[in-house]
């Protein structure tokens, strides 16, 4: 099932029944002036896809979305996301994690190096200045993306362990 509020502008909240929607795999809230997600986002359980593209009141997401153990795509480009509450070994299914254009996203946990399933890290256009050396820990990713992070300044010694990146 597919539930897509894309575009709705003026969309500030939405409601805690949205947990009830448990056959739900696809939730698309790009371009919503959503300020926060219930925390009841953790029981759609079998949620796949949740898209929170060019969200710029969105400035956290809750610890709650490390309950999604089916997730496989997560998207926040261009989101007001200041901070990722990530637990290392929860997605477990999560294979493309998109950040690109969060300019207020200036720093990367750890935690990152716990998503063992990702296969697609992309955060271009953010304000990072390093990448925790846990992200060496990700030993199935193909593509790192990291053009344009201007305020960049180091890579960790562990990114030599990725040694399935592909060009």
């Amino acid at each position: 099932e597919k539930l897509s509020l894309k575009g709705c502008r003026s969309l500030q909240k939405l409601p805690s029944c949205l947990g009830m929607l448990t056959s739900l795999e696809k939730l698309y809230l790009d371009e919503t002036a959503l300020q926060n997600l219930p925390d009841s986002i953790g029981d759609l359980k079998n949620l796949q896809r949740l898209h929170l593209v060019r969200c710029t009141s969105l400035s956290k997401i809750p610890d709650a979305i490390n309950k999604l153990t089916s997730l496989k795509i997560l998207f926040i480009n261009g989101s007001g996301v200041r901070e990722l509450a990530l637990k290392p070994g929860s997605l477990p299914c999560l294979t493309d994690f998109s950040a690109g254009g969060c300019k207020l996203l200036e720093q990367v946990t750890c935690s990152v190096g716990g998503l063992n399933s990702l296969l697609k890290l992309q955060l271009d256009w953010t304000p990072i200045k390093t990448l925790p050396k846990e992200i060496g820990g990700l030993h199935f990713i193909r593509k790192l993306e990291l053009r344009n992070c201007e305020s960049l300044k180091t890579l960790p010694g562990s990114i030599g362990d990725m040694d399935t990146l592909h060009s």
